[in-house]
């Protein structure tokens, strides 16, 4: 639960069923309305989808192949290629945004890296535990493009320039590379309750 979103996980179809009916049983109790034409399912799975399908008091839901969920977009496969090409493309116009309405081109770089660091890491560092290993090569390459297109730009080169040049020019390394940096020193920062061990 999250303010007024609510998830159900399932490990069958018919477990999640049951979850869904105490969920409306326990709504009507306490005088709550569910939204159905908001309530999704969604079916993670390997291969061809499993027939089955849910309804919230006699209305069928609809099952989907993507959903957004405070702001992860999930997919039947656990595939987070789509959530990290939208990411990109947030972050893309960020750096437009930044380019356009900032002198960057007169700062000295450590100041235009840690104005990258301040308005655009952050667009990819929410949650990247959870989706950087998870994603195509063709998304990871589109991430790193953002960054180095950013320094060609600062640079005044060409976005075709040799992207190893541009960081060595920099000091500085891919995205992708700082992404797994990160990853791991977050997930190590991670503590789980006494009562998990072991």
């Amino acid at each position: 639960m999250f303010a007024d979103d609510l998830a159900i996980v399932a490990d069958s179809a018919k477990e999640l069923q049951r979850a869904i009916d105490d969920l409306f049983t326990y709504c009507v109790k306490n005088g709550l309305k569910i939204n159905v034409s908001k309530t999704k399912c969604m079916i993670f799975h390997r291969g061809r989808l499993p027939q089955c399908s849910f309804k919230l008091n006699d209305v069928e839901l609809e099952i989907v192949n993507s959903f957004t969920y405070l702001g992860f977009k999930f997919s039947t496969q656990l595939s987070f290629s789509a959530h990290l090409n939208n990411v990109t493309v947030k972050a893309n116009s960020r750096c437009g945004i930044l380019m356009s309405r900032l002198p960057l081109r007169n700062l000295p770089l450590e100041l235009v890296l840690q104005v990258f660091r301040c308005y655009v890491l952050p667009i990819f560092t929410y949650g990247h535990q959870l989706y950087v290993n998870e994603c195509s090569k063709n998304s990871l390459r589109a991430a790193d493009a953002t960054f180095t297109k950013y320094l060609k730009r600062y640079l005044g080169i060409p976005y075709h320039a040799n992207n190893s040049i541009t960081h060595y020019l920099t000091s500085t390394v891919p995205l992708t590379t700082t992404l797994n940096t990160l990853r791991m020193t977050g997930l190590n920062a991670f503590t789980m309750p006494p009562e998990m061990h072991g």
